[in-house]
C-alpha cells in the first residue's frame, strides 16, 4: 500500500502544514463483526500513519447504484468534507447494485485516491479479502474442540 500513501501525500487537500490527511471509509452499515473488524483495522493503520478517519455508514446501493433514501444522503456531503482519500467496502455496498451499479456510484464520488475492499472492479484499485485463515480456524475449532466430522 506504499503507492497509496505516496499518492495520498501528492494529492492531499489538506492546506495546513502538518495537518493530518482525512480518509473517508464508506460502507453500508456497522452492525456486523466483519464491518467492525475492517473499520478497527483501518483506524489503527491510519493513526499509525498520522491520518484521520471518517466512517460513513450510508447504506447499500440499489440496483441503479444509487444510495438508499434513509441514509444514503450522507454520501452527497463527501465533497464538503475535504477528504484526502477513500476506502470503500465495495462488496458490502454492492450487495444489491452489482458491479455496474457500484461503478456508477464510484464515478459520482470526489476524485481522490481510493481503494475498494472486497469487490474486483476496474474502476479503482482493489483489495481482496482472504478469509482462508479464518475459515481454517473455524474448522479446526469444530473438529478439535467439538469433535465434529461432518461440517457443511
Amino acid at each position: 500500500m506504499a503507492g497509496v500513501r505516496s499518492e495520498l501525500a501528492k494529492t492531499s487537500k489538506t492546506s495546513e502544514e502538518g495537518a493530518r490527511p482525512l480518509i473517508a471509509i464508506l460502507l453500508d452499515h456497522i452492525e456486523s463483526d466483519y464491518h467492525v473488524e475492517i473499520i478497527e483495522s483501518a483506524i489503527r493503520v491510519a493513526e499509525r500513519r498520522g491520518a484521520q478517519t471518517l466512517i460513513i455508514p450510508g447504506g447499500a446501493l440499489d440496483r441503479n447504484g444509487s444510495p438508499g433514501k434513509s441514509r444514503g444522503f450522507v454520501y452527497k456531503y463527501l465533497g464538503l468534507a475535504q477528504i484526502d482519500g477513500l476506502m470503500l467496502l465495495g462488496g458490502a455496498l454492492s450487495n444489491y447494485s452489482g458491479i455496474d451499479g457500484f461503478e456508477q456510484f464510484y464515478r459520482s464520488l470526489p476524485r481522490v485516491p481510493a481503494v475498494v475492499v472486497g469487490l474486483d472492479t476496474p474502476a479503482a484499485m482493489c483489495v481482496a479479502v482472504n478469509n482462508h485463515h479464518g475459515v481454517s480456524q473455524v474448522v479446526d475449532h469444530l473438529v478439535q474442540k467439538h469433535q465434529r466430522r461432518k461440517i457443511a
